[in-house]
């Protein structure tokens, strides 16, 4: 029996799942199945789905920046542009897929805020939607790309809601596993 230190193990585990995760769904169906087609397909409408958050994400950090101090409006303003830059790697994605992506609606109602704690709160709120929203999809997207670019947004937007968070002077989290407790 060989003793694995917790460390080993959890590396261990972490590399075969992203084995396991990079490998599904990405090779082709066989002739005649139609498989492909619906994977793109059902990929294309759950990217459209994400491609409307990230608009809106991108449209409501632009719309808290006046309730910000300078210091953290040269932050406001950097997480509005890597939305951006998130709306634009959903784009490409479909655009490989061959769907037709979804334009940002011309449409946005800001949400009333009163100061810069409101703002820095509602920041938490809106990483906290994309983060979810992000870990809803990953299992429905079939194809390795979209994943791919789905999983590593969800990073970037876990990263968001951590600072964010922090200048909300909201409290870290306590442990590296939370478990949901109903």
């Amino acid at each position: 029996m060989v003793a694995l230190s917790r460390r080993a193990l959890v590396g261990a585990a972490a590399g075969a799942c992203t084995s396991a995760a990079s490998g599904c769904g990405g090779s082709p169906a066989p002739p005649g199945y139609g498989f492909n087609q619906s994977i793109a397909q059902a990929d294309g409408d759950t990217l459209n789905g994400l491609l409307n958050l990230e608009y809106g994400f991108a449209r409501a950090y632009r719309a808290m920046l006046a309730q910000l101090s300078p210091a953290r409006r040269a932050l406001g303003e950097r997480l509005a542009e890597q939305e951006d830059a998130h709306a634009g790697a959903l784009l490409a994605q479909l655009e490989r897929l061959g769907i037709t992506p979804h334009r940002a609606s011309p449409r946005y109602r800001p949400a009333p805020l009163r100061g810069e704690a409101d703002a820095l709160r509602y920041a938490v709120h809106i990483e906290n939607v994309a983060v979810a929203a992000y870990i809803d999809a990953l299992p429905k997207l079939g194809r390795a790309g979209p994943r791919t670019t789905a999983a590593a947004i969800l990073a970037c937007e876990a990263e968001h809601l951590a600072v964010m968070g922090g200048l909300a002077d909201l409290p870290a989290l306590t442990q590296a596993f939370v478990w949901g407790h109903s």
